[in-house]
Order: C-alpha cells, then sequence, then structure tokens
C-alpha cells in the first residue's frame, strides 16, 4: 500500500505540473489510495509507460503553431462528464479544460460532489464549474494585456445541458439546480 500511495503521489506531482492529460486517469486511480489492489497498481504501471512514451515531448506556449479550432490569444474551452461512472458510490467523473495557443492552461477532472440524477443535470454542474473557471481566465488574460474580446467558446457533448443552458426551461426534476442554470445564462447573455 505504501508503494502504491508514494507511486500516486509522485505521478500526481507530473500530472499536476507538466502533464494535464493525466489528470482524469490520475483522479481515478487515486480515489483509490487506502483500499489499492494489485489491479489498481498495474494500471498505475500503464500510466509510467505512457509517461515513458511521451519523454521527448515538449510544452509549447507558442503562438506562431496555433490551429483551429484554437484562434491566437483567445481562451477555449472543452467540459465532458460521465454519468455514475464510479462503480462504488454512483457518483459521476466530470473534467474541463481551459486552452489558450495550442496549450492548455487550466484543467480540472474529479469526481462530481453531488450525485446527478440525470446525465444532463451532471454536465450542466461541469458546466458551472467551467464557467467559473472562464470568468477567472478572462481576468487574468486582462490583467496579463490580453483582453478577450469575444466570448470564449465552450465545447460541451450533451443537448439537454445547451438547451437548458441556453433557454432555461426548468420543470420539475430541474429546479433544485436552477442556480447554476441562472448563472450559466447570465454568462451566455452577457456574451
Amino acid at each position: 500500500m505504501r508503494a502504491y500511495a508514494a507511486l500516486i503521489g509522485k505521478l500526481l506531482y507530473i500530472a499536476i505540473n507538466t502533464v494535464p492529460q493525466l489528470s482524469y486517469s490520475m483522479s481515478s486511480l487515486t480515489r483509490y489510495m487506502s483500499n489499492a489492489t494489485p489491479a489498481h497498481r498495474t494500471y498505475a504501471k500503464v500510466v509510467l509507460r505512457y509517461l515513458i512514451g511521451i519523454k521527448k515531448r515538449q510544452l509549447t506556449w507558442c503562438g506562431q503553431r496555433v490551429c483551429l479550432p484554437h484562434i491566437l490569444g483567445e481562451i477555449l474551452a472543452f467540459v465532458d462528464f460521465s454519468w455514475a461512472d464510479d462503480k462504488n458510490n454512483r457518483r459521476s467523473s466530470m473534467a474541463y479544460y481551459l486552452f489558450v495557443n495550442n496549450a492548455t492552461f487550466s484543467w480540472r477532472a474529479t469526481l462530481s460532489q453531488i450525485i446527478a440524477l440525470s446525465t444532463t443535470e451532471g454536465e450542466l454542474m461541469a458546466l458551472a464549474g467551467c464557467c467559473c473557471e472562464i470568468v477567472w481566465a478572462r481576468k487574468l488574460a486582462l490583467e496579463l494585456g490580453f483582453p478577450q474580446l469575444k466570448p470564449t467558446d465552450v465545447y460541451a457533448d450533451n443537448t439537454g445541458c445547451i438547451a437548458l443552458a441556453n433557454h432555461m426551461h426548468l420543470r420539475g426534476r430541474n429546479k433544485h439546480i436552477a442556480l447554476r442554470v441562472c448563472f450559466i445564462q447570465k454568462l451566455i447573455q452577457d456574451g
């Protein structure tokens, strides 16, 4: 167990500081820090093998190599939610990534704090978290001297969540998440 915890600690350091694409895997592996099985250790070794394979890659922050869907200096976000994928407690995973100039600069992959009743509700919770991060990132960009002149594009894949955010058609099942919906809708209206 101690060896697993030490390995996960080192992998977390790498994921947080240099390899954001590991955030979902590490979020999954850290759930079993106190009760890891040999299978969990095997999964951690898969992450190590992946790191060995990408050892020569470099992080770049170069605006000269920007390609679609990225636009030079503009923030772009992707958000996703996996409904009830944690088999132990039926909680869901959520993740969002913010990009500028082809590089991820802010991300989060974690278990949802609230048990979602539907995929639409879960995606909406993930979108609300992403929108909070976008508000912070836009203020940071302004302070750093590259203001965002147009709305930040957010890519989500749940049509129910997108419809709920755009039209706010709250019905009986959705009233408990009304505050999140109102927050997102206000941001959409403000551009």
